[in-house]
């Protein structure tokens, strides 16, 4: 029996108690880490293979709702990094701040669009938006800023690139 089942008493009452708990908590945006330290499973695995114990058994029509709840959650971080990329751009942070942001939201978009099964076998190509910033916008913003192209990331510097490729 792996270490994060309960063993004493009633313990399938008890197993299922705990594995609510945890859905609740991942629920109320509780990282893996935090649910499993305040449920005294050990580590953030034993947290998830609880979780993921608990979700295999909930009926199909509630694995839709914890899969609303997940997307809901996702969305709600894009939000943040949203926001918090506008702020970079107005207060005029280091390129690398910016593109730390951008990256960030392209790992949650990804991880989004994996729990919806939005990903199908198909070759991305650099150049894919982030959110609701293209290419063009992220060029134009280093424009703006009047930066030496040398100095950009080189992913925005291939984007300029073939921006301009493409405007001939």
């Amino acid at each position: 029996m792996p270490r994060w089942k309960i063993k004493s008493g009633n313990s399938r009452i008890a197993q299922a108690e705990q594995e609510q708990r945890a859905l609740e908590l991942r629920k109320q945006g509780y990282s893996l880490a935090k649910i499993g330290e305040e449920l005294g499973l050990g580590s953030a695995g034993n947290a998830y293979k609880l979780i993921v114990e608990a979700i295999r058994k909930i009926p199909l029509e509630d694995a839709e709702i914890v899969r609303r709840i997940e997307t809901e959650r996702y969305d709600r971080m894009l939000r943040k990094l949203e926001d918090n990329l506008n702020a970079a751009i107005a207060s005029d942070e280091k390129p690398d701040t910016v593109t730390r942001i951008l990256d960030q939201m392209l790992r949650v978009s990804e991880r989004r669009s994996k729990l919806l099964g939005l990903d199908a076998a198909q070759k991305f190509e650099v150049g894919t938006t982030v959110a609701d910033y293209t290419p063009e916008q992220i060029v134009a913003w280093y424009r703006a800023k009047g930066r030496p192209m040398e100095e950009w990331p080189p992913l925005v510097q291939e984007y300029a690139k073939r921006l301009e490729e493409e405007s001939r």
